[in-house]
């Protein structure tokens, strides 16, 4: 009998610690007249209400990390429409047109009807100030023929 008793006992006490309804009423229903707590220590329900506690921190903790992931996804597919529509617009963007240069002159000089030097006594209408000469020299700025142009 006192094995029956224990064997009921220890029944009970795992059926609480998995919260497995025993047909009495409850967790703490009596069943098998063994008192509220069913045989059960004080320690022993610390140790099962922490282990409640440590459950559901965990599942907290991992709702929590969902969020956390899917707001990292979503960043991350907001980043690659952004990038893709960039592509997409540089793409259908018209390319520059080359600048139009005086072939000759480092820096580039706009094709015009004469250039002259700065404070010098060209009458223009343009002006330009220190330049290299790389080949033919249509304005004539390289006065003495060194490859610099507007030396003075």
């Amino acid at each position: 009998m006192k094995k029956l008793i224990g064997v009921a006992a220890a029944l009970v006490i795992l059926a609480n610690a998995c919260e497995i309804d025993t047909g009495g009423g409850g967790r703490d229903s009596g069943f098998g007249g063994f008192g509220a707590n069913n045989g059960r220590s004080a320690g022993f329900e610390r140790r099962v209400e922490a282990r409640r506690d440590r459950l559901q921190e965990r599942r907290r903790l991992a709702a929590i990390e969902r969020r956390r992931q899917a707001r990292l996804a979503a960043l991350r597919r907001e980043r690659r429409a952004e990038q893709r529509r960039e592509r997409q617009a540089a793409l259908a963007a018209p390319a520059p047109e080359p600048e139009s240069c005086t072939e000759g002159y480092d820096p580039c000089l706009a094709p015009a009807s004469d250039y002259d030097c700065e404070g010098g006594s060209g009458d223009g209408p343009a002006y330009t100030g220190y330049v290299t000469v790389t080949g033919y020299d249509p304005y004539d700025l390289d006065a003495d023929g060194d490859g610099v142009g507007c030396e003075s």
